[in-house]
């Protein structure tokens, strides 16, 4: 939103990179998205897939909901809250089967 919007225009594509560039959210975003890729190839390197993929989508959503009520101090009903306490119940669940 900072810069305007982004499009996936061939004519505007450089321009809007360098804009993205200079935005130091989009620099730590970018770092900390590299930075989790290099750690799921070093989890798949020692866990299985079916186990590991379950857990981090299901971590995700939690951390996701966590981080815009945080961050973007979203409302979260108790809809969401039990739908969570779900995930989490799921988590355990495959975490500890063999």
């Amino acid at each position: 939103m900072r810069i305007g919007g982004f499009t996936l225009s061939f004519s505007t594509f450089k321009g809007q990179i360098l804009t993205l560039s200079q935005q130091p959210m989009f620099i730590i975003g970018f770092i900390l998205y590299g930075s989790a890729a290099v750690i799921w190839f070093q989890i798949l390197s020692m866990e299985n897939l079916s186990t590991s993929y379950p857990l981090l989508i299901s971590i995700t959503f939690v951390l996701v909901t966590l981080g815009a009520v945080v961050f973007f101090h979203e409302q979260v009903s108790w809809q969401k809250i039990l739908g969570l306490g779900v995930i989490l119940v799921g988590i355990l669940m495959v975490s500890h089967a063999y």
